[in-house]
This record gives C-alpha cells, sequence and structure tokens, in this order.
C-alpha cells in the first residue's frame, strides 16, 4: 500500500494566475477530460490499495513546496513539468492532456518532447491492427474534429501546390522547454524559404490567443507569398498542402492523418516521422518533404501505448 497524492486543478477557472470565484462556474468542454483523467487515477490506486488525497486548488496555487509537504510518497501534478515545477524528495508523475484530449501523458519529467520517453524510437516493422487508434484518428480528422473547435468546413479555391504554417502561442511551455527555434524565427524561415521557392505559404493564428499573434501577423504579412487566415478549419487546408511546418505543435500529428508531410523545427515526440527542419536547411527540406505510412502508423500506435486513454480503464492498469 503506497500513500498518493492527486493535485488536480479547479477547472472553471484560469490555469493562470487570475479571480476564484467562490460560486462555480460551468467548466468548458475541452476541460471535461480533466476530470475523466482524476477518476481514472483515483479508481486505480484504489483498486490497488493506496491511500489516496485528492486536493483540488487553482492550478496556480500549487506550488514545489507544497508537493514536498505533503505525507505521500507518489503526486500526481497537472500541467507542469520538472522544468517549470521541480520537486524535492517525492515520486512526482506530471500528468498532461494531448492534442487528442481524451488521450494524457503520465510522466517522471514532463510531456511531449520533455518527456523521459523522448525521444521516442519505433519499430517500423511492427504488426499494426487494421482498427489502429492512427485508423481511428483518421475517422476523427475526415469528420472536421479537433482538440480546438475549427470553423465549418468550406471549399477553398486552392493552388496546386503550397505550404501550411498555424502559429504556436510564442510564450507556450513547449515552445520555451522542447524547442532551441522561437515561433517568430520558424515563421520567418518558412516565409523566406517558400518565397525563394515561389510558393504560396498560408499562416493561421492560433484560435487560443489571438492577441499574441500580433508580432507573427506583422512579420509574415510582409511577404507577397503570404496569405494570413483565421477562420478556415485545419482539416480543410492539411489535405491539400504539400507539407505542413510547425515548431512542435500537435497539430503535427493531426497532419499526419491526412497523410501529409510534417516539418518540425523544435522537439516533439513524433519528430521521428517528421521531416527535420533548421533555419538554414528549410529550402531543402521543402522542396521534398517526405511521408512515410508505414513508420507513421506504428508511431501512432507506439505513442498511443505509453499514454494514458481516459476512455478506458486498461491503459490506467500500468501505474
Amino acid at each position: 500500500m503506497v500513500k498518493v497524492a492527486i493535485l488536480f486543478p479547479r477547472l472553471d477557472v484560469t490555469f493562470k494566475e487570475g479571480p476564484v470565484p467562490e460560486a462555480r462556474g460551468a467548466i468548458p468542454p475541452i476541460r471535461v477530460h480533466w476530470r475523466d483523467m482524476a477518476n481514472r487515477l483515483l479508481t486505480a490506486h484504489r483498486v490497488k490499495g493506496d491511500t489516496v488525497q485528492f486536493i483540488e486548488k487553482p492550478l496556480w496555487q500549487f506550488t514545489p513546496e507544497f508537493v514536498e509537504s505533503l505525507d505521500a510518497e507518489i503526486v500526481y501534478v497537472p500541467h507542469k513539468s520538472t522544468d517549470t515545477f521541480p520537486v524535492r524528495g517525492k515520486e512526482v508523475r506530471y500528468y498532461m492532456q494531448s492534442v487528442f484530449p481524451w488521450q494524457f501523458y503520465i510522466d517522471s519529467k514532463g510531456f511531449a518532447g520533455g518527456a523521459s520517453f523522448y525521444p521516442l524510437t519505433i519499430d517500423e516493422n511492427r504488426e499494426v491492427p487494421a482498427n489502429s487508434f492512427y485508423s481511428q484518428m483518421q475517422a476523427r480528422a475526415a469528420l472536421g474534429e479537433s482538440k480546438f473547435e475549427q470553423p465549418p468546413s468550406q471549399k477553398l479555391n486552392l493552388p496546386d501546390e503550397f505550404f501550411f504554417f498555424p502559429c504556436q502561442i510564442p510564450h507556450d511551455e513547449t515552445i520555451k522547454y522542447h524547442s532551441d527555434v522561437s515561433v517568430l524565427d520558424a515563421l520567418v524561415a518558412t516565409c523566406r524559404a517558400t518565397e525563394r521557392l515561389n510558393k504560396l505559404l498560408i499562416v493561421k493564428g492560433h484560435p487560443v490567443n489571438p492577441g499574441s499573434m500580433a508580432p507573427l501577423y506583422q512579420a509574415a504579412t510582409q511577404f507577397k507569398n503570404v496569405i494570413w487566415v483565421n477562420d478556415i478549419s485545419i482539416h480543410d487546408l492539411i489535405p491539400h498542402a504539400k507539407a505542413v511546418i510547425v515548431v512542435n505543435s500537435g497539430t503535427g500529428m493531426e497532419t499526419m492523418l491526412h497523410k501529409t508531410p510534417i516539418v518540425t523545427f523544435g522537439r516533439c515526440e513524433y519528430d521521428c516521422v517528421s521531416n527535420k527542419a533548421t533555419t538554414d536547411n528549410i529550402v531543402d527540406i521543402l522542396q521534398d518533404p517526405k511521408f512515410d505510412e508505414k513508420a507513421v502508423r506504428a508511431f501512432f500506435e507506439s505513442w498511443y501505448e505509453i499514454t494514458y486513454d481516459t476512455r478506458s480503464s486498461k491503459s490506467f492498469e500500468r501505474l
């Protein structure tokens, strides 16, 4: 029997520092999966006979010192990593939502390109079942579903060849800790490369924090070959693009569902099947971006096996 503490963020308030009203408000749909995650953790440890504390607070009120003071051997910490939330004297398991919102990371270091399993290695020759996670997510993508709500699908008049750059939030922890290249530098390098190749580049602003897009918009729209959009679904653009370019966005995972090459500047769990770019070689990469469906299928299966599916108790048996 082990003493376990599960830290849980209050879901009706901001994850960043802000007001905490006494009355409970509505929970955004994307956060409902966090509640499912907590229920799975509670059930899994209680089945094992562990003693479990469940501690709910606004996310920003949790501190490493608070964790270190707990009478627990294992502590689950949400939405953090060793980079942002180092803890001494405890076994910490950081948990974080993925691009598929019911699917979570639980890891001793963090998530995605900062997880202990990074860099992820795959067996390209492994057998992948017909009804694989990859196939299931392809069907979801065909319906236009995404982690963040997309505009309604529309028929677009697109050129035969263009590239697509979906912006990330520049100050996001995934950029700060999992990449040596900023969003702005990656975007400008891509604008210059596509200009040199005489190809259209479509850039989409991030829907969650439009205010942070201002410097990216200003930089991108200096180039005559660039079109900036906000109100177009990624699923109307990705299938027709010659390649999608990101730093390390979860959109890269969604890109591969459409069998479109993905180009990455930063560290991410799927960079083992992406076209790895730098600001120096981006022109060469965009001239002939690769997509290996066999390797991608193997990657998705491996990734699914190391993450936790809140729709079922099965993966939580590994805890």
